[in-house]
């Protein structure tokens, strides 16, 4: 699941359990590497709440594809105030909502979200 050095020092052991419990708590559905919400969706409503907008197109808000690599790397930046993000996302439903709402976010249909 995780990229591990031999030996691993105790913190990042513990870094390592953290993030399977992370992984545990939601069902597999999804994992944060940067940002300040543990939830996409919460991050998404407050960009459309507050009618944010990102640095990146649409297309570069996303790497991977579920379909081929198991995951969709749902990441970026926000124009108005620095926000970065990075979710990996592992259900194709979560993922397909997560597009949903990004498209009507760029097409600054802000109650749609």
């Amino acid at each position: 699941m995780f990229n591990r050095r031999e030996p691993d020092s105790s913190w990042y052991l513990q870094a390592n359990e953290d993030r399977k419990a992370f992984l545990v708590a939601n069902d597999g559905k999804y994992f944060v590497f940067c940002g300040i919400y543990d939830d996409p969706f919460e991050m998404l409503k407050t960009i459309a709440r507050r009618k944010l907008t990102f640095t990146e197109s649409e297309e570069n808000n996303y790497y991977g594809s579920i379909e081929k690599s198991g995951y969709l790397d749902f990441h970026g930046n926000l124009r108005e105030v620095s926000a970065a993000f990075h979710y990996r996302i592992y259900c194709p439903e979560m993922a397909e909502k997560i597009k949903e709402a990004v498209r009507h976010i760029h097409r600054k249909e802000w109650d749609k979200v």
